[in-house]
């Protein structure tokens, strides 16, 4: 039997957009999908497959088994555009949508 659990750090997949958030929350609830969040990766193990994850509340640490592990690493404002002054105060350039 296989499974598939999404962690996040944050309690948001989208920030700054609401209706991105509550797509992909309402898409990983209907798909049965579980969600864990408030949680880091803090460490990968690659010969043992596992993952070290700290609960980023109390720091507790938990380290847990995986088959297939993929990761999106937290993304920063990019420094050259923020110092050119073309990123708003959250790091994010301004679009005309």
């Amino acid at each position: 039997m296989s499974s598939l659990t999404v962690v996040n750090a944050n309690d948001r997949f989208v920030q700054y957009n609401d209706a991105g958030d509550n797509f992909f929350k309402e898409t990983l609830k209907k798909r049965n999908i579980k969600v864990e969040t408030g949680v880091k990766l803090v460490e990968i193990n690659k010969d043992n497959q596992t993952a070290v994850w700290k609960n980023i509340v109390t720091g507790e640490t938990t380290t847990k088994w995986y088959n297939n592990l993929y990761v999106i690493t937290p993304t920063k404002p990019n420094q050259p555009l923020v110092d050119a002054g073309l990123t708003n105060s959250n790091g994010l350039l301004n679009v005309d949508h």
